[in-house]
């Protein structure tokens, strides 16, 4: 008896074409008419990603090809994402005409309209990126103003990394907060969504009066700079029952002054009475002496991510910053803090590892809640270390090393690669053996 693929029942197709790219989906939807239906199944389309970048020898047939892909899938997609980075002479104005036309076909579709859940730009760079082609990034502000107006149903927003420039971020602004997707929004990320070059009073009132039309909102993420102290705590007050988690993220572009970014220990007071259950994620992307000033007492922290070069001003010193830095830690957040990520580059600067066995054992036995630290391998001190002889081997080989907190927990250690080609000593607590 033979066997053919075609004889697969329908739900296991769908399983298997679910692992499979875009152009494999479509490769496989024209091997047989049974695998054709299969490729239709409204599931396997609810995430779309398109990508504009790059020449292209004939845009009529790109055009027709994004028409076609819309009105036979549009009304399946729940989660859009959209990215045209890096345009050039030859290709930013057909890169907007793509997006213009991708953006009214999935508009023509009053059911898509509300259908759409989720919303992604991906690392749009405009300030840099597009800053050449004025004529076209205006057609683009145009079209992705257009497309935010008519939403109705968006759950989630995600426009990092776009570095929009006034007024055509203020524009964007205004027709998010206008749209129906106001209301039903959960999940709004804008760090990075401002280029550096926005005065500092305006973006404070443009992102005042974003939020100022939200009512259901669960997690936000934005820099720290994009909320002063009194902005903070009306947000928080205003979103009282359903706000759940703020991640503040701070650049080295925007850092400014720590006095007028940081938001203050009485605030944070509070923003604790209104949002009891508050929790806060602070991610920078460089590492300073002045990290320690935005740990501010009273703040809910759960999660610290540091990642990126040393500043020049404290390649000398950051052993001992990071020695202050275990001590706010464990001074302020021995309750709340469950997660924390020093991963550092050096680059070419000469360096000393900083952190020993007994500084993590003791700032773990610290924070009681911490559950995962991940450390850049240039920080740790190897157990075989002249400095360190006949300490516990808590960083030997890999996870099976062992080093107990108590008698029910220890740590474990294992090395990681991330997908940035970075490897890092990542440490957990897991239950004793």
């Amino acid at each position: 008896m033979t066997c053919s693929w075609s004889f697969l029942p329908p739900d296991i197709l769908v399983a298997i074409f679910k692992l499979l790219s875009d152009e494999d989906l479509c490769h496989s939807a024209c091997t047989c008419r049974t695998w054709n239906d299969v490729s239709k199944t409204p599931c396997l389309w609810r995430k779309r990603t398109f990508v504009f970048r790059g020449y292209c020898r004939s845009y009529t047939d790109r055009i027709k090809s994004i028409k076609e892909c819309v009105q036979s899938v549009g009304c399946h997609i729940r989660e859009l994402k959209l990215s045209c980075p890096s345009p050039n002479l030859l290709t930013a104005y057909n890169v907007t005409k793509c997006v213009r036309i991708l953006f009214t076909e999935m508009l023509t579709f009053q059911h898509s309209r509300s259908t759409l859940q989720s919303f992604v730009l991906n690392d749009l760079d405009f300030d840099e990126a597009w800053n050449g082609f004025r004529s076209s990034r205006s057609q683009l502000v145009s079209s992705l103003t257009f497309f935010l107006a008519y939403q109705q149903k968006l759950k989630s927003i995600d426009m990092s990394n776009a570095f929009i420039t006034s007024p055509f971020a203020f524009r964007m602004m205004e027709a998010l907060s206008w749209s129906r997707s106001s209301r039903t929004l959960e999940r709004v990320h804008l760090e990075n969504f401002f280029s550096p070059t926005v005065s500092p009073i305006r973006l404070v009132q443009a992102v005042r009066t974003l939020f100022r039309s939200f009512s259901r909102l669960k997690r936000i993420s934005l820099n720290q700079c994009y909320m002063v102290d009194q902005s903070f705590l009306i947000l928080c007050t205003r979103l009282r029952k359903s706000l759940q988690q703020v991640d503040l993220h701070i650049s080295s572009k925007n850092s400014g002054s720590i006095e007028m970014n940081a938001i203050s220990p009485k605030v944070w007071k509070e923003v604790l009475i209104v949002c009891p259950d508050l929790k806060v994620t602070l991610n920078f992307d460089f590492w300073s002496s002045n990290i320690t000033y935005y740990l501010m007492d009273d703040m809910p922290l759960v999660e610290l991510n540091i990642r990126g070069y040393l500043c020049g001003t404290c390649r000398t010193s950051y052993a001992s910053n990071i020695n202050r830095l275990f001590g706010n830690l464990s001074q302020k957040y021995q309750e709340t803090l469950s997660k924390l990520s020093l991963l550092l580059k050096f680059g070419n600067i000469p360096y000393s590892p900083a952190v020993h066995n007994d500084d993590l054992l003791s700032f773990w036995a610290s924070c009681r809640n911490l559950q995962m630290a991940n450390f850049s391998q240039e920080l740790i001190i190897p157990c075989n270390s002249p400095r360190r002889r006949g300490t516990s081997k808590l960083l030997d080989s890999n996870a099976r090393e062992v080093l107990k907190l108590d008698d029910s927990r220890c740590i474990k250690m294992k090395t990681v690669s991330s997908s940035r080609s970075e490897e890092y000593y990542s440490f957990y607590v897991t239950s004793s053996e």
